[in-house]
């Protein structure tokens, strides 16, 4: 086929990674929205290494296991997009998120959490140097990989903004207390920024980098949004 009317697949890959929601965003907007506060109703709303959480801590260890998998691997289809995340300075939060989310699960099961927390970070260090020579795989199944690991850190983030919510009262201090309001926002904004970043923003860069400032800025408010809305709807039902 000559060369000008071969398809660019290239173009059309790029156009999809400029979308400013992907299909990972709108994923979990589903689920902090209304399937987590669902799965609160069901087993009660609880903190990341609380146990007797059989669904949500299986949910969170197949979601570390799957981030890690996409960490032992490297894209087959887009090998000039491969960039070694573990030598950067996104690794350490990653890791750490990837261990915080397998020990919740391990917790979340009745079992002790500290093995997840050895295990990740010895396997990091065993991959790290073998980056450019792991097993290659498509890109859209690396993205699948990581997809349970992004739900499951949403999970924990919706679970830890609704025990702020119910301990501080937000909804009593609206014209009672601004500035307690104010200081209670401000503080939920900062955790809730530096939360998607580690949980959320870095896994998804394992597998390419994609997105603008203006677009992540877009998909972390869209994140945060429907958080609330997922607390608020559970709060006025009264479960």
């Amino acid at each position: 086929m000559p060369e000008l009317l071969r398809p660019d697949r290239s173009q059309g890959q790029r156009s999809l990674a400029s979308l400013p929601f992907r299909a990972e965003d709108w994923l979990l907007a589903g689920f902090v929205a209304l399937l987590t506060p669902a799965l609160a109703a069901v087993e009660g709303v609880a903190g990341p290494f609380d146990a007797d959480r059989p669904l949500q801590g299986l949910l969170r260890l197949i979601g570390a296991c799957g981030a890690m998998a996409c960490l032992a691997s490297r894209n087959s289809d887009r090998p000039a997009e491969d960039h070694p995340i573990l030598t950067e300075a996104t690794a350490g939060p990653l890791i750490g998120g990837i261990a915080l989310v397998g020990a919740s699960g391990l917790a979340g099961l009745g079992l002790p959490p500290e093995p997840a927390l050895g295990l990740v970070f010895i396997g990091a260090l065993v991959l790290s140097p073998f980056e450019g020579h792991l097993p290659a795989i498509p890109a859209a199944v690396r993205r699948n990989l990581v997809a349970p690991f992004l739900l499951a850190a949403g999970g924990i983030f919706w679970s830890l903004v609704d025990s702020v919510a119910g301990e501080t009262r937000v909804g009593d201090q609206v014209g009672g207390a601004p500035e307690i309001l104010a200081l209670t926002l401000v503080i939920l904004v900062v955790a809730s920024a530096i939360f998607y970043a580690m949980l959320i923003y870095a896994p998804r860069q394992i597998v390419e980098r994609e997105g603008s400032p203006v677009q992540w800025m877009g998909r972390y408010a869209f994140f945060v949004a429907c958080v609330a809305f997922g607390v608020s709807w559970l709060a006025v039902v009264g479960l």
